[in-house]
């Protein structure tokens, strides 16, 4: 039962049923929802004989997901500020349930693609309503953004709730394009051609008038990879060098500046932000709490944490990061004698690029608790307990290991953001 009101929770939360219908609002209904599939899928996944869940708890992933998410709770703790305590459960409890949710709940291949079918089906819908609204209601509805600016009218399409931003509404239908073609490998030019691909059009389409910046970004990363996956470094290359003249021609950042003058304004606010950190390096100003120090956001995933949660909380961050990335590598590039099942392999494959577009687009956005973030870590978690359930013994990276190259990259991120901010070139 657990996994099906996990199904309905991650559908009702990523259309914003509260949005969608106000009267609803009040009765909390998403998150009622959620607790009860978070109760079902933790009893049934701890408390039932020879459980999945007794086999996957050397996964460091739910280690530090755990520490990380009670880092948040009490962030504002230091500060002498108890009730902060509220703003964390309130604000970042969805995306930890979201994460256990999958992780806990999708734990059979058969599983992963009844979730992948839920996941499609309400990026699409959210397309769709989208669309409709942008083409037959205007700017009067709330998948739609508009203000004006030197240049005009702008408009761009957004989703509800937590994707009421079209630069985290692009991100996630982006997120989803890997998780689309997961299974590609196995379907037939009638599935490719006559389902997947409409799907993926309609899916661009809607990235592409949400005028996003960073999905340029993300969507530069993604041809390379699967470009140079299926080719080479060349063609990887030269193709994503002709789709993006090719963007760039349509107009996909609706006339707004990708240059470095056209980032100054991200440079600011990076520089205050690094001066946030400053201020309080060890355990961060407390969740939600950089526009205390300052008027914006951070615009930027790594900058945010750091800030926020010092380099603690930060450390646990990139750690569960790092570990989902290295899992994922390890299982989808084994060739061995205890190789995984193929399946297992393209599911690894695609949530890894997935991962990456995430972060690739996050280092111009503040995404760090974005929900979008931790479903796929989430999937992430499934698909090393899975591996780890068929090879019956455990993926774990040395622990030395992984904690070196975390704090490594905790040092070098901020340190490139200083370097960026001195030198100008982001």
């Amino acid at each position: 039962m657990g996994f099906w009101l996990s199904l309905i929770y991650i559908s009702l939360f990523f259309i914003s049923i509260g949005d969608s219908l106000p009267v609803l609002a009040p009765y909390r209904l998403e998150l009622t929802i959620g607790i009860v599939a978070l109760l079902a899928t933790v009893a049934g996944a701890f408390l039932a004989p020879g459980s999945y869940a007794s086999r996957s708890r050397s996964n460091l992933q739910y280690v530090l997901m755990a520490a990380f998410t009670v880092f948040v709770l009490a962030s504002w703790w230091p500060h002498l500020w108890l009730s902060g305590f509220f703003i964390g459960l309130h604000g970042f409890m969805p995306s930890a349930i979201l994460f256990f949710l999958v992780g806990l709940g999708a734990n059979t291949s058969k599983r992963l693609y009844v979730l992948r079918v839920v996941l499609l089906g309400t990026a699409l819908y959210i397309v769709v309503h989208g669309l409709y609204d942008l083409f037959f209601v205007g700017t009067s509805s709330p998948y739609v953004l508009s203000h004006d600016d030197v240049k005009g009218l702008e408009v761009r399409l957004q989703g509800l709730g937590t994707l009421r931003d079209p630069n985290q509404y692009a991100q996630f239908l982006l997120a989803m394009f890997p998780v689309l073609f997961v299974s590609w490998n196995k379907r037939g030019p009638e599935v490719r051609y006559g389902l997947l691909l409409p799907i993926a059009v309609l899916m661009g389409y809607a990235i592409f008038l949400s005028h996003s910046r960073g999905a340029l970004v993300g969507i530069v990363l993604l041809l390379l990879l699967v470009l140079r996956r299926r080719f080479n470094a060349l063609a990887g290359g030269v193709g994503t060098a002709v789709v993006v003249s090719a963007m760039l021609a349509a107009n996909f950042t609706a006339g707004r500046d990708i240059s470095v003058s056209g980032g100054i304004d991200r440079l600011n606010i990076w520089s205050e932000g690094l001066g946030i950190f400053k201020s309080s390096p060890l355990w961060g100003v407390g969740y939600n709490g950089f526009t205390e120090h300052f008027e914006m956001t951070a615009h930027n995933s790594f900058l945010l944490c750091a800030a926020e949660l010092g380099l603690i909380g930060y450390f646990f961050w990139m750690g569960l990061i790092v570990v989902s990335i290295w899992q994922l590598r390890v299982i989808a590039k084994d060739s061995g004698p205890d190789a995984p099942d193929p399946g297992v392999q393209r599911w690894a494959s695609a949530i890894l690029l997935s991962i990456y577009v995430f972060l690739m687009t996050g280092f111009f956005i503040s995404a760090t608790y974005s929900p979008t973030l931790y479903v796929l870590l989430g999937m992430a978690a499934a698909i090393v307990s899975i591996d780890m359930r068929q090879r019956n013994k455990p993926l774990l990276p040395e622990r030395s290991h992984w904690a070196v190259w975390t704090a490594a990259l905790c040092t070098l991120s901020i340190v490139a953001i200083w370097v960026g901010v001195r030198l100008r070139v982001f």
